[in-house]
Formats: structure tokens, sequence, C-alpha cells
């Protein structure tokens, strides 16, 4: 949860912290019981204020010092009413306002610090058309994996220059998501191509959880959402889908040592993601179980129209000859579920059986593959 900053004050932050967390015995916790809920809630993660550096928020603080000071009022009120709370301070892609705020608040108030971006950000350029639906914005934002991951170590960077290398505050990027116009602030529809950047979006949080523990896409429902509705139920757009691979199919334990040798493509600038040379057409990430004997492997063709013949060769690991393939394609980048075609895009599982452990296959055009091994 998010306490009002703008126009709230530290004592209401608290009290909602009571009424969310505290026992019935307190002022807000029976009024909470009064309205149907008598157990608290335990929200166990509240952040101090939103995107407050920017105008367009209430409450706008211009400088990092102002907010250090009031940010430290309300966190203290807040820790009173429950001592156990994890505390988001609001952090962007600035060093200088990233490490005087962490500088002034100190390591005793903060727990995290909160990041937001948005691909590929061209909301003045396209205030009424349509999504755009082209080679240069396919390819540039299957392209833009590196910056999400290059955020996440310049924000680390800024953590650790202010706190120490031992800190314990760690990255929320709790805001993250697909914005191509203003019409999207109220309802959009994303396609295959989006789905892909939400894969490569979460690829990116696997490899540095360490210091990015948590995320959270924007929105869930409509807006920006994942999900879409209509009078008759749910458009589970291929950002969903890509989701639920995750989700359904990869394990828990990213694995690092992952080596790929594959053509590559050179993108050009499109809004805010920059041109940028030699783009692999593949990319991969593997997860293993806490057993040790189930390993997943996501193999995205970033290919806007060939099919890719792959050799994959696996170390350390004999996985039976019968794997399961699960594909999220279609014929494509561009294509929609819609009102009048709901499950046009969707996940398809099926069996791959192989008899040596260099294992070929391929993979389709605009597509994310994962092979799902089992060790006997």
């Amino acid at each position: 949860l998010n306490v009002n900053y703008g126009t709230g004050t530290p004592e209401e932050a608290a009290d909602w912290v009571e009424y969310c967390n505290g026992s019935t015995e307190t002022e807000y916790g029976s009024l909470r019981a009064q309205n149907g809920r008598e157990e608290p809630y335990n929200v166990k993660i509240w952040g101090i204020a939103n995107e407050i550096y920017g105008f367009h928020e209430v409450g706008y603080e211009k400088h990092p010092e102002d907010y250090a000071r009031k940010y430290l009022e309300f966190a203290k009120k807040m820790r009173e009413k429950d001592s156990t709370i994890k505390l988001v301070a609001v952090g962007w892609n600035n060093s200088d306002w990233n490490q005087t705020v962490l500088s002034n608040i100190g390591e005793e108030w903060v727990d995290y610090l909160s990041i937001h971006i948005y691909f590929p950000n061209i909301v003045p350029l396209l205030p009424k058309k349509k999504h755009p639906d082209n080679k240069r914005c396919y390819q540039a934002i299957v392209a833009s994996k590196p910056l999400i991951e290059d955020y996440i170590d310049d924000t680390w960077n800024d953590i650790t220059s202010a706190l120490g290398e031992d800190t314990h505050v760690k990255i929320s990027f709790d805001e993250w998501g697909m914005w191509y116009m203003t019409k999207d602030l109220i309802k959009s529809n994303y396609n295959l191509q989006d789905g892909i950047w939400v894969a490569l979006v979460l690829q990116a949080f696997q490899k540095k959880a360490d210091v990015c523990p948590q995320a959270n896409h924007s929105e869930m429902i409509n807006v920006f959402g994942a999900i879409q509705t209509d009078k008759d139920g749910l458009i589970l757009t291929p950002m969903y889908l890509a989701f639920k691979l995750f989700r359904d199919h990869m394990q828990n334990n990213y694995i690092e040592d992952i080596k790929i040798d594959c053509l590559a493509y050179d993108s050009k600038k499109y809004g805010r993601i920059p041109a940028k040379n030699a783009v692999p057409y593949i990319e991969c990430c593997a997860n293993i179980n806490n057993v040790g004997d189930r390993l997943s492997i996501m193999l995205i063709n970033k290919h806007i129209n060939d099919s890719m013949k792959i050799n994959i060769e696996i170390n350390g690991f004999n996985p039976l000859n019968k794997a399961k393939l699960v594909e999220l394609c279609s014929e494509s980048p561009f294509d929609y579920n819609t009102i009048e075609n709901r499950h046009k895009i969707q996940i398809i599982e099926k069996n791959f059986n192989y008899s040596s452990p260099k294992m070929n296959m391929i993979l389709a055009p605009h597509s994310i593959t994962i092979l799902k091994l089992t060790e006997p």
C-alpha cells in the first residue's frame, strides 16, 4: 500500500497502518472489526509517496532533501504503529536524487527504493493514433531488455554508494509496463510483440532478483492491463500469457552459466529506446527446481519473419529423452486476442522426444518456447 503523502499527514498514514495491522484493542483496529474484519490484514510493505519528484504529483518535491525530511516524519509515525513494516522510498533514474534521499533518510528507516519505467514511452508522438505495428517498433522493443538490467544496476549502484555494499536496502521495481499513447490511460489491448517483451523483462528480473526482489507490472486489468474486460468477459492478452508461462512452466532457481551463439541485428531508435547494434536474435534463460530434477529452458526467437534452427547442449543435467514443449506464438507479432477472437493467441503444449544430449529444435518466428526437462 502507498500512503497519501501529497495531501495527507504522518498521523493519517499511521492510522492506516493501525487500521490494517493493529489489534482490535486499538482505535483503528476496532474500527476495522466494526467494518467486518476482525483479523488484521498484516500489510507488510508500505510506500511513502509516488513519483513525488514529478510535477504531475500532488505534493511535488523539487528537492530530494525536502522529500527525505518529510519521509522521515511519515516513517517514524508509521513504525510506531507497527515496527515490523517494510518501507519504500521514492527513487528514479537520477543518481543525485537517489543518493541524497537515502543518505538523508538513513538505512534504519528504509527497506526498498522504488523505481518505475514504461516503454517505448512515445506518448507525445501518438496522442490519438493506433497501436504501432511495424518492424522498427518491434525490433526496438524486443531489443530493450538490457535497458531494464542497466536501470537496476545503476539504481543498485546508487543504493550502495549511499548506504554501503552490505546494506539491507533493495530495489522495488513497482511500476513497469507498455505505454504507447495517451488513450492507453483509459484502456488498451496488447499484442504478441508486447507479450514477448514481458517475457524478456521477467527474464531480467530473474537475473537481478538478488538486488531487485520485487516488481509490479502496471496494471493488472484495463488501462495498461494484461487483462482486458468487456460486458461479456475477459480478454487475456499475450502479456498475461507471458506471465502464465513463467508461473506454470519455469522453475524458481536462476541458472547464470548460459552461453548463446546466434545471429544478430541492428535496431533503430524508437521512443525512449535507443538504437542498438548486434542484438542477438535468440534470448535464453534457464531455471532449475529446488530438488534439482526439473529444468526449464526459455528460448525467445526475436526474428520478426524467420524461424531459427537451434542446437542445445546441457552439461551437469541428465534428462529423460522425453520432454515437454510449451509455445506462445502466432502468425504475426502484431496479432491480438480480441472480442471477436478471444483465443487467437494461446499457449500450446506438446511432447518433444530426442535421442542425444545435443538437442535440435526449430523456433517459430517471434515466439516464446519453453523446453521442460526431467531427470529420472
